[in-house]
């Protein structure tokens, strides 16, 4: 199993806070239709969120080409697109417009770590979070989630068969995308590695869960409820995957963290954590039982 916890540690101690970020080449190329698409998306998000928002330059001239691109500023804290490859792009912010984060050569450490199909993301004590997308066909993003902040988030469409997952509170700001179904990636393939990295996500849980029977922190709640829902949404699976291979997943969800999925299939999925699992029966004392469809 991927010690992921160390490689984001040994991430962590590597990263380098520089004034500029050197040029990296960056080939593929994104249609005037999704540049703009994303241009309409980011403003969707940010907008009501603060009180103005400056576009770096013109929608019809956003390039991913070799140079960083700030696309819009959120308050004190950009959103920047950052090229790392031919088949990735690579979505930070940071916490000072005059100073930026190169990670470069941390990605390529995990990229060396990691299957190169797979989604990571990372972020480091000054509030900063990083994910990679393979665009080439990494479908899994389930592990993302177990450095997301303990904030709410919101969902929005980006483009078809995509979709953007973002923390609206920060630092750090959580951000990554998933869910990479029209890009070529056949259903069994899509499966097939969600299943893979599913069984390691179990095994990560229970051993967090340990902890939580000595701790009691709700952060192991906030991580399963997360993983369950990403999974649900990104990945399509059906109730007979979920109650397959993520059966001790489930806990309880308080109001608004849970969208795209109905009560009756949280309800199914917990009872049967409930009937296979001692770990979910201790979750049951733990949480609040009201749901949002």
């Amino acid at each position: 199993m991927i010690d992921f916890t160390g490689l984001l540690q040994n991430a962590q101690m590597v990263l380098e806070l520089r004034r500029n970020i050197e040029p990296y080449k960056f080939t593929h190329k994104l249609s005037d239709a999704d540049k703009k698409e994303i241009g309409d998306l980011l403003k969707e998000i940010l907008e009501p969120q603060c009180v103005s928002y400056t576009p770096s330059q013109p929608e019809s001239e956003l390039v991913f080409g070799h140079k960083v691109r700030t696309l819009y500023k959120h308050a004190s804290r950009p959103i920047v697109i950052a090229p790392l490859s031919e088949d990735h792009l690579h979505f930070f912010t940071i916490a000072n417009p005059s100073e930026l984060f190169s990670a470069y050569d941390s990605l390529i450490a995990f990229e060396e770590e990691l299957s190169r199909r797979f989604t990571y993301a990372f972020h480091d004590k000054f509030g900063y979070l990083t994910a990679g997308i393979d665009y080439a066909g990494a479908a899994l993003t389930v592990k993302s989630l177990l450095f997301a902040p303990l904030s709410d988030y919101c969902t929005l469409q980006f483009p078809p068969g995509m979709e953007f997952v973002l923390g609206r509170t920060s630092p750090p700001l959580f951000l990554t995308l998933c869910n990479i179904t029209s890009l070529g990636v056949t259903e069994k393939y899509l499966l097939e590695t969600a299943k893979r990295g599913i069984l390691e996500l179990q095994n990560e849980y229970r051993s967090a869960a340990r902890e939580l029977m000595k701790t009691s922190s709700l952060e192991i709640k906030d991580r399963a409820v997360r993983a369950l829902v990403i999974v649900k949404n990104a990945l399509c699976l059906t109730k007979k995957d979920l109650d397959e291979h993520l059966p001790h997943l489930f806990v309880g969800v308080q109001n608004g963290w849970v969208r795209n999925i109905t009560e009756a299939e949280l309800f199914a999925v917990y009872a049967q954590a409930l009937s296979s699992d001692p770990l979910a029966r201790l979750q049951h004392d733990f949480t609040s039982m009201t749901f949002s469809p």
